[in-house]
């Protein structure tokens, strides 16, 4: 089990290196924030995500904080 787990964390951290580098060229070439969160929300709802996200933060935060 624990070499399982390790071959997941491996393939995780070359998923994050690569989108890293992919960001990394994207800059190099001229790319700005706004085009990039634009690309990405109308591929994966980049902003739905973000919003759901905050909205689940800030019920478990009342729920921990009455």
């Amino acid at each position: 089990m624990k070499k399982g787990w390790r071959v997941i964390i491996i393939i995780v951290l070359v998923a994050v290196l690569l989108g890293a580098v992919c960001l990394a060229v994207g800059y190099m070439t001229g790319a700005e924030n706004s085009r990039i969160l634009d690309t990405l929300d109308a591929r994966y709802n980049i902003n739905m995500w973000i919003d759901y996200f905050s909205l689940v933060y800030e019920q478990i935060a009342l729920v921990f904080i009455s």
